[in-house]
């Protein structure tokens, strides 16, 4: 119960909340010895704790995850929690080591037959492809994920996919393209989740720099950043601090 509780208070974007209920859900699985409840909580305290900026706490709880998993041979665990390592190595600039964790991740997914996870790992492969700005290898991943996300019908995914792939169209100044993606991520976001929807309008902001339109781009961003900033989200700071940098710039890119 507790880790469902934390779930949805991810999905709404209260990390706090999402936090203290799978802290409370993690303490009762340690004091029963349940090493499988044990070790999706810890996954999933791991994910909120990322999504407030705080890597190195989140590394420590996917890897003891993930040695958990290993013991008792549950290799979707195991390939989650790979997952979410390569993530977050990648966020912390660790390029190399997030695609060993990565490609292991994809490895264990395909052996196993489990697209959903498949989709995750490309679509993380595709995140350091772009932060090692080898831009054509990530747009095949991002277009195989996207392709996968919609077979699945999981539209939360489909939309983190397609804003990975409209900041890859900024990246090479393809506007047109990006606001297009960004559009259709902001159409399927299902209702509630709010962090998508924030999400999309940084991205239609700054493809609305590139257009030339400064007021625009400020309205979509102020929109992003206040409720970026009320869930405590990780990316709140970037986009404040792009906010700030337009004032006297005509264009910007991530």
């Amino acid at each position: 119960m507790l880790a469902t509780l934390g779930a949805v208070a991810a999905s709404r974007g209260d990390y706090p909340l999402s936090e203290a209920h799978l802290q409370e859900g993690l303490l009762l699985a340690r004091q029963t010895g349940d090493r499988k409840q044990i070790c999706t909580l810890l996954m999933n305290l791991g994910a909120t704790i990322t999504e407030q900026g705080r890597y190195e706490q989140a590394c420590a709880c996917f890897e003891e995850g993930l040695t958990l998993a290993r013991q008792i041979g549950h290799y979707e665990r195991m390939s989650a929690l790979l997952c979410n390592l390569g993530a977050t190595a990648t966020l912390q600039g660790h390029y190399a080591q997030a695609e060993i964790y990565q490609r292991e991740g994809l490895s264990i997914a395909r052996q196993i037959g489990h697209r959903e996870w498949m989709s995750i790992l490309l679509l993380n492969l595709g995140e350091t492809a772009v932060a090692q700005e080898k831009y054509t290898k990530a747009t095949l991943y991002f277009q195989e994920t996207v392709k996968l996300v919609q077979q699945l019908g999981r539209p939360q995914l489909t939309a983190r996919a397609l804003y990975e792939l409209g900041n890859l169209y900024l990246k090479q100044q393809q506007v047109e393209a990006a606001e297009v993606t960004f559009h259709e991520m902001v159409d399927i976001t299902p209702e509630g989740s709010r962090d998508l929807v924030a999400l999309a309008q940084y991205g239609l902001a700054r493809a609305a720099v590139l257009r030339g339109n400064v007021q625009e781009a400020r309205q979509f961003g102020n929109a992003s950043v206040a409720a970026l900033e009320q869930m405590g989200h990780y990316k709140a700071q970037e986009v404040h601090t792009w906010l700030d940098s337009i004032i006297d710039s005509d264009s910007w890119l991530e």
